[in-house]
């Protein structure tokens, strides 16, 4: 029962965390121990994922609904290079937290932090290019932020900048994402690898999604 949602799980805990904290002042004071714990768990969950993926390269722990148009689902799944960046991210998000308990609005910035390892965590386990698309936009949100206001001097302009040439060039993508689905019906990562796209077709699609990648 815990394998069909495991994904899930991983996915929306830290964001849950983060919404703990910023929306109750007395949990707020306990930001930093709260982003541990969260990081903590992430970390576990990612190690027992990884631990069942196999060898051979198959995808486990997978996760389907309908949830938009026809075509688009929530689709979840991971092998073993996806694995490997999930628990790479779960190692680095508690040494970020750790690295950020003596600054200014603390707690603000964990939360921050937890956001962005919920999208980053759903960028790697989404077998959907919409799904992808929603969580890869979505990480830019908190980026933006800790940007503007823990960065240096000039924040405010390199933060949006940052919101700005990232949005440019996946808008592109977007656009390729919408073409795709209309050859293919679909925007599964599997439909879309057995659709036969034309060698000019695969050309501007890549270079749609080398501008935002």
């Amino acid at each position: 029962m815990f394998e069909s949602m495991a994904l899930s799980c991983l996915i929306f805990l830290p964001a849950f965390f983060a919404l703990l904290i910023l929306s109750n002042k007395a949990l707020t004071h306990h930001g930093f121990v709260i982003g541990l714990l969260s990081s903590a768990i992430s970390l576990l969950l990612s190690l027992y994922i990884a631990s069942h993926v196999p060898f051979s390269g198959e995808y486990v722990f997978q996760e389907s609904g309908s949830w938009w148009l026809e075509g688009i689902d929530y689709r979840l799944a991971v092998d073993g290079l996806a694995a490997s960046l999930i628990v790479l991210t779960a190692v680095i998000f508690p040494l970020c937290i750790l690295s950020v308990q003596k600054i200014k609005k603390m707690p603000h910035m964990i939360a921050l932090l937890l956001l962005l390892q919920t999208t980053i965590f759903g960028v790697f386990s989404a077998q959907d290019l919409v799904l992808f698309y929603l969580f890869f936009e979505a990480s830019l949100i908190p980026m933006y932020l800790i940007i503007g206001i823990w960065g240096g001097a000039g924040r405010i302009a390199a933060g949006f900048k940052f919101f700005l040439y990232t949005l440019a060039g996946s808008l592109l993508m977007l656009v390729a994402i919408i073409y795709i689905y209309r050859q293919v019906g679909s925007t599964a990562f599997y439909d879309i690898m057995a659709y036969n796209f034309s060698f000019e077709q695969q050309k501007w699609l890549w270079l749609a999604f080398f501008s935002a990648l």
